[in-house]
């Protein structure tokens, strides 16, 4: 039998997770046939019409069913849809959800219509003609074309004929409209002291004049992937996109919120770099018009959110990932990436990736040490850092300890600015021993244990393993254990004793929209601010006298592996950020965090913690896979753990499960398995890998062909555990 176009098998990527089929979707090229790839195209699915992007030829199958219309020109260029290739193939997705993370997939699709182009073609049944014709003078949207075309071979004789068409809104050039800055007034630096002005204009003078020598050396054959560790970033960042540009090159810049793309946009902008920005935030239009622009013009910088490093930039491209370890970076839903991740793929055939930190991760310290980095450290202020025993105070339930309630009482009554920085919003959390400080630990994976309070239990939240709370502390023996923490309203409400100037921030409290509203008080009046982490970005701007961090030990004893450096790298970005001294409550002084806070160098810090994850089997030594299953039944949950444990090998060692409340994990689609989560059970396993290709080969079929009653969702490389 020969082949014609029409009949030519297709793969076609549409916005569908794994467990629907396959990584794309095999149709006959009906009115595609000869189109491109990356070609846009609407193909029945199911009971509906939906819209796809062609891949290239697919595997011949009986009984495709047709394209039923295509785009008249590619809407993606060839280099997107290789990169939501790849990304799918890391990140265990379907190549269709890679594109829709990665692109403006709705903003695409805007307006969609169906029509009729050109003469219909002879010898097609009567009530075939008669449909065209009535399309062809009112175009159908989707739904109304599925309604109107399904059923009676209607739709094949209409995709066969070829002349049918999809034709989206135009993307006209759209001016997004003047967003305020979100930080101001307290983000921008003409908020700061005269004499701050000063050093910051110092500090970004050598941290431009060193990026632009490791630039020049970079474009002339030297190492093309740096790590730009430091305070003053934003302007080596501009010193770096200057020497792109200058070169020719395109330059993509993704930050870890949308406030501080803002501002280094703002940045650029006030440098005449004229940046276009894409971020969720812009309206569907714009976000189209931005990602338009960035494909249309020679030596673009696009500034953004994660999303802004998929921009189709023309190549090479500089690309910067600023704050890399910031939960920003990573995506939520499938395909699950990290943003450093991508943009060194990006850049590995031709270009240079920045990776910037105040306090970089271990595993990105662990790619200096092997040579795959080249560290450009940036002068930096130190922090000055003191510590606050909670063991010695005498009121151990009190939210705070007395030398911070004196240090408060001292500087409200000049009506100083004091930040308290909570670990949590509420009230609080955790359990410890008022004695020694020890906090108990999983004796598998040397992380320490979460405690649940209505069961009284210790819980591991890698492996699983539970234990019930001791009524002793386990390293003293003393019967003094107390929760860990204390929450953003049972401080204020402490401190609101001394001074009525007390204010909260916290999510409960303000966004970033209303963020410059509920500063505004603090920064003009003075007082103590109670905040939770999401004060960081102010704090620079704010210039307080003093900040306290109540009851660090929750923080510094979380259940992650990940615990103490992520301690460390939050009170060296305190210190740094609001360059006055810093007060941290903790009832373990000795804490790896603290003491490498305080030393003169970080060096020995990265040793001890890259040989104990070398020894435990952490990243980077090893690479994490976490699966969350949904199930109606704790048995369907072992079905799945049996199937991972017959890919177990030394390469591949699976860790579970681990029992979780049955609602859905956020990020994850709600199914069959989970629309009731009265009777959902919900588990994870962790697999730690010596190969990450062995672990995708393990766990992709589960993805394709659950189990009748179970959904998982795959984590390559989570941020939290």
């Amino acid at each position: 039998m020969v082949r014609t176009s029409v009949d030519r098998p297709l793969l076609v990527a549409l916005d569908l997770p794994l467990r629907t089929g396959d990584a794309a979707f095999t149709f006959a090229a009906g009115a595609a046939a000869g189109a491109p790839r990356g070609t846009g195209v609407i193909v029945p699915f199911g009971h509906r019409l939906m819209p796809g992007i062609i891949l290239g030829d697919g595997p011949p199958r009986p009984d495709l069913k047709p394209v039923l219309a295509a785009v008249a020109a590619p809407l993606l260029p060839g280099p997107v849809v290789d990169r939501a290739e790849w990304l799918a193939s890391e990140y265990l997705s379907s190549v269709g959800e890679a594109i829709a993370a990665t692109v403006p997939w709705d903003a695409l699709w805007a307006g969609l219509r169906i029509r009729v182009d050109g003469p219909i073609p002879s010898g097609l049944p009567p009530a075939v003609v008669t449909l065209l014709e009535s399309v062809r003078r009112r175009p159908l949207a989707l739904a109304a074309a599925w309604r109107r075309l399904a059923g009676g071979g209607v739709l094949e004789a209409a995709a066969s004929s070829g002349v049918l068409t999809a034709v989206a809104a135009p993307a006209f050039p759209v001016a997004e409209p003047a967003r305020s800055n979100l930080l101001a007034p307290f983000g921008r630096i003409d908020a700061l002291p005269p004499y701050r002005h000063r050093e910051r204009a110092a500090a970004s003078k050598a941290a431009a004049s060193k990026m632009e020598t490791v630039m020049a050396e970079a474009l002339g054959g030297g190492p093309r992937s740096l790590l730009v560790a430091g305070w003053n970033r934003t302007a080596a960042y501009l010193a770096a996109v200057r020497h792109a540009r200058d070169a020719g090159w395109s330059c993509v810049a993704g930050f870890a919120s949308v406030d501080a793309a803002m501002a280094f946009g703002a940045a650029a902008q006030a440098a005449g770099l004229a940046p276009v920005m894409l971020h969720a935030d812009q309206k569907a239009a714009h976000r189209l018009a931005a990602w338009h622009a960035a494909a249309g013009v020679s030596r673009a910088l696009v500034v953004g959110t994660r999303v802004a490093v998929f921009a189709p930039a023309r190549d090479p491209v500089l690309a910067i990932v600023d704050d890399e370890d910031s939960g920003g970076h990573k995506e939520e839903r499938a395909p699950r990436y990290v943003t450093a991740a991508a943009a060194a793929e990006r850049t590995r055939a031709q270009g240079i990736l920045v990776i910037g930190a105040t306090t970089p991760s271990v595993a990105t310290y662990a790619a200096v040490d092997d040579s795959r980095l080249r560290l450009v450290a940036l002068p930096s202020p130190r922090p000055r850092i003191g510590v606050v025993d909670l063991r010695r105070r005498a009121d151990r339930d009190a939210p705070l300890s007395g030398a911070v309630i004196d240090a408060v009482r001292r500087i409200a009554r000049r009506r100083g600015r004091v930040i308290v920085l909570a670990d949590r919003k509420g009230y609080a959390g955790g359990l410890h021993c008022l004695e020694c400080g020890a906090v108990a630990r999983c004796p598998r994976c040397a992380v320490a244990m979460r405690y649940d309070r209505a069961g009284r239990r210790l819980r591991c939240g890698i492996c699983g393993m539970t234990t019930p709370a001791p009524a002793v502390c386990p390293t003293c023996g003393a019967p003094r254990l107390a929760p860990l923490g204390s929450g953003t309203e049972r401080i204020a409400a402490a401190l609101r004793r001394l001074t009525p100037a007390v204010w909260r921030f916290d999510s409960d409290v303000a966004t970033t929209r209303t963020a410059a509203g509920v500063l505004a008080p603090f920064r003009g009046r003075g007082g103590v601010l109670v905040a939770t982490q999401a004060i960081l970005p102010y704090i620079e701007a704010l210039h307080p006298d003093l900040v306290a961090v109540a009851s660090a030990d929750r923080m510094l004893h979380r259940p992650e592996f990940r615990a103490a450096e992520r301690a460390l790298a939050l009170l060296r970005t305190i210190g740094i950020a609001s360059r006055t001294a810093v007060l941290v409550e903790t009832a373990d002084p000795a804490h790896v965090a603290i003491r490498a806070a305080l030393a003169p160098s970080l060096k020995s810090f990265y040793a001890d913690e890259l040989t104990q994850r070398r020894a435990l089997g952490y990243p980077p030594a090893r690479s994490l896979l976490r699966v969350t299953v949904t199930a109606r039944s704790a048995a369907l949950i072992e079905g799945v753990g049996a199937r991972l444990a017959e890919g177990s090998s030394p390469a591949l060692e699976v860790l579970g499960p681990t029992m979780r409340p049955g609602r859905p994990r956020r990020g994850t689609r709600r199914t069959s398995a989970s629309r009731d989560p009265m009777t959902a059970v919900q588990a994870e396993f962790v697999i730690k890998a010596a190969d990450r290709a062995a672990a995708r080969a393990l766990v992709r079929p589960l993805l394709r062909n659950p189990d009748r009653g179970v959904d998982l969702a795959a984590d390559l490389d989570p941020h939290e555990l």
